[in-house]
């Protein structure tokens, strides 16, 4: 397993410093453009979807499914750093000769990829209320992930684990409050 771990990631991670066009486009994901998604959707759940509505209990309902969201995203996080200063896995840029590093990464511990849960945690929730925006999410989730061994901080075990904690989390809190609701 370990060193199938290492060869999915050289096989990404090998794509690096190839084409200046991928480059800019997975550093930018996995630096800013990740955040800005994050900001966009919470944004855009909170407020202009709402907005949207005449019916004040048809707002109340959005602003408690973005509610909800948001919990799932934040409890996401929580767990996914308890698990790294528990687990502590150095990087593979700290551990693998050979690594093609694009990005500076401060904290130290790989696994699980929070990047990754985080993403998956948003997409699966919005999935729960709004279909087409859930699964143009799951598509920035992949992309996301995938950023996290091109830039050379992550490895697929880290990415894996990351993407199940997002989706599960997201899954048990969603189904927990609909299933009280009813």
């Amino acid at each position: 397993m370990h060193n199938l771990n290492q060869q999915l990631f050289f096989t990404v991670n090998n794509l690096a410093n190839k084409s200046i066009f991928f480059d800019n486009f997975f550093i930018f994901l996995t630096n800013t453009g990740f955040k800005i998604i994050l900001i966009a959707v919470v944004f855009y759940l909170f407020f202009i979807l709402p907005l949207k509505k005449n019916n004040s209990l048809e707002k109340l309902k959005l602003w408690g499914q973005a509610t909800l969201i948001t919990i799932s995203t934040f409890v996401t996080w929580g767990v996914v750093w308890v698990i790294k200063v528990m687990i502590s896995a150095p990087r593979p840029f700290e551990v693998l000769s050979g690594t093609k590093l694009l990005v500076e990464e401060t904290v130290k511990t790989s696994f699980p990829s929070n990047h990754a849960a985080i993403s998956f945690a948003l997409a699966t929730s919005v999935y729960f209320y709004h279909k087409k925006l859930g699964i143009f999410l799951f598509i920035i989730a992949i992309l996301v992930a995938l950023s996290r061994m091109y830039v050379g901080v992550h490895f697929p075990i880290d990415i894996i684990a990351g993407s199940i904690i997002g989706i599960l989390i997201s899954y048990g809190i969603t189904r927990f409050f609909r299933t009280k609701k009813s």
